[in-house]
């Protein structure tokens, strides 16, 4: 009991932050931040779909490498983003180095070890 009341206190922390936030990308950035937190995460990215092109735009990371990866493009047959893309499902992975949709071009510098993707 006392970590789900824990939870949802991060959780109602998260919905405070997020009520005070007016513009977009500051919202969006504290939706990412607030995921990592009530879920444990060291990082976590947002990518909006470019319609024109079909690729996928890194558009708000947060964690140790969020400087680096922002604004990268992932294509829409590469890596979990791309599955999820592609399926309209979830996506869990426990063992990213041995997952054969890894795209590892964008992870340079950090360790990927598990992550979860939802559409």
């Amino acid at each position: 009991m006392p970590d789900n009341q824990q939870n949802i206190r991060l959780l109602l922390h998260a919905i405070e932050g997020i009520n005070r936030t007016m513009e977009l990308k500051q919202l969006l950035l504290k939706c990412m931040e607030s995921v990592c937190t009530v879920i444990d995460a060291e990082a976590s990215s947002l990518m909006l779909l470019d319609k024109a092109t079909g690729r996928l735009h890194l558009s708000v990371p947060t964690g140790p490498v969020k400087d680096e990866i922002k604004g990268q493009i992932i294509p829409r047959d590469k890596g979990v983003a791309g599955w999820v893309l592609r399926n309209r499902k979830p996506y869990l992975v426990n063992d990213m180095a041995n997952s054969k949709e890894f795209f590892g071009d964008i992870s340079k510098g950090f360790t990927t070890r598990n992550m979860v993707c939802v559409p």
